[in-house]
């Protein structure tokens, strides 16, 4: 997931930055800029996946609730501590912390409960 998730980005990032406002309008012509703001994120939700199917397959999807949450607290509070000067690089930082946050709590809670089967 994670190296398909990098193989795509790379190919989006090859793209010049001509074509998006061609494909989508000119209202689109600063988007490649954000990208770089996404892609920690995306990447974190690339590797974060696998362990959500994991908890998904589990069928313990109180796991899967909390990590969402601990994302949506990340993303709402730096939208509205920066509310007064909003712009777009801010939603893309605030939606890439989130998505970290989500995939670091995923990762932590996975290798606490492996290390709990082990003992």
């Amino acid at each position: 997931s994670v190296a398909l998730t990098t193989i795509l980005i790379l190919l989006v990032l090859i793209i010049p930055s001509s074509f998006w406002p061609w494909l989508l309008g000119k209202e689109f012509v600063e988007i490649k800029d954000l990208f770089y703001w996404l892609i920690p994120g995306t990447l974190a939700l690339g590797f974060s996946t696998c362990i959500s199917h994991y908890y998904h397959a589990m069928k313990k999807f109180v796991v899967l609730i909390y990590a969402s949450t601990i994302g949506l607290v990340i993303k709402a509070g730096i939208l509205f501590y920066y509310s007064s000067s909003l712009n777009l690089e801010i939603v893309g930082l605030a939606s890439s912390l989130g998505l970290i946050g989500i995939a670091l709590f995923l990762i932590l809670k996975f290798l606490l409960d492996t290390k709990e089967k082990k003992a």
